[in-house]
């Protein structure tokens, strides 16, 4: 698939794209990425804990997450969790966009998050 694949932090205003993903993504769709959709939070618990994330110092996050831009459009984004800086993480990869799907993308976006996980 041709086309400008761009990675960067997300900004604060953009966390309710990601919260927003989860809450209204296909449930059978969130089941089949191994997402337990019972655990997850409400909006208002998501946005209190991301903004506090987006918050602390780089050293102390134990959440960080990346936007994907396609041709400058917002698709998805990655993130770690379970930090122990320095040592290890959980990532975490999510093209918003079903149509983007499955064009191998996935691969770029991660290959680009990779500079900022390390």
């Amino acid at each position: 698939m041709e086309g400008s694949c761009t990675v960067r932090p997300l900004a604060q205003e953009e966390i309710p794209l990601v919260i927003n993903y989860f809450l209204m993504s296909d449930k059978s769709y969130l089941k089949s990425l191994g997402t337990d959709v019972d655990k997850l939070p409400s909006s208002e618990e998501w946005q209190a804990f991301m903004l506090a994330e987006f918050k602390k110092p780089l050293r102390e996050k134990k959440y960080f997450c990346l936007g994907w831009f396609y041709n400058g459009d917002l698709i998805g984004h990655s993130c770690i969790d379970s930090i122990e800086f320095g040592d290890r993480a959980r990532a975490h990869l999510h093209i918003w966009k079903p149509e983007v799907r499955h064009k191998n993308l996935g691969k770029t976006f991660f290959l680009l998050s990779l500079k900022y996980f390390f």
